[in-house]
């Protein structure tokens, strides 16, 4: 489990928390939950981190990983408005926000477990590669992502 408040994690990122009007019950001290990077894979208490690739737009699913229990979404800066209880926040490009989480937390990483979900397997072996700039990685991820049926909770 990652050890982070939403606003900790907005400042790590550069970015700007922007919270519903009517905040989770922690307002900025709010502890993050696991990150994911496919709306199809958010459950009740996840980030939903929004990945931008060709032709496909992250900030698109927000909506969709809010109705499937997103406590909140990092996203480049396209207005999103958080619903109730929720939170966005506001990056300049989600790729390299995400790869500069990443980078960070490297340090963090157990055999086999990650405070971040790609949805795939040898999921530390991928994080460890976007850490070190392997952008085709990432790239490759974006593009598994955008070739799934979206998925909405029931």
């Amino acid at each position: 489990m990652l050890k982070i408040c939403i606003a900790q994690l907005a400042e790590l990122v550069d970015g700007r928390l922007r919270l519903s009007s009517m905040p989770p019950l922690g307002g900025g001290f709010e502890p993050t939950g696991r990150i994911v990077i496919d709306s199809n894979m958010v459950t009740p208490g996840d980030l939903y981190w929004a990945l931008d690739g060709a032709g496909h737009y992250g900030s698109t699913y927000t909506q969709q990983a809010f109705a499937n229990g997103a406590q909140g979404v990092v996203v480049a800066s396209r207005g999103i408005e958080p619903w109730a209880g929720k939170f966005c926040i506001e990056v300049a490009d989600s790729n390299r926000s995400f790869c500069y989480f990443v980078r960070c937390l490297v340090g963090t990483f157990e055999k086999n477990r990650s405070p971040i979900s790609l949805g795939v397997q040898d999921e530390i072996s991928l994080l460890m590669a976007i850490a070190e700039g392997d952008g085709s990685v990432l790239e490759d991820l974006i593009k598994r992502q955008a070739m799934r049926p979206i998925l909405l909770a029931a």
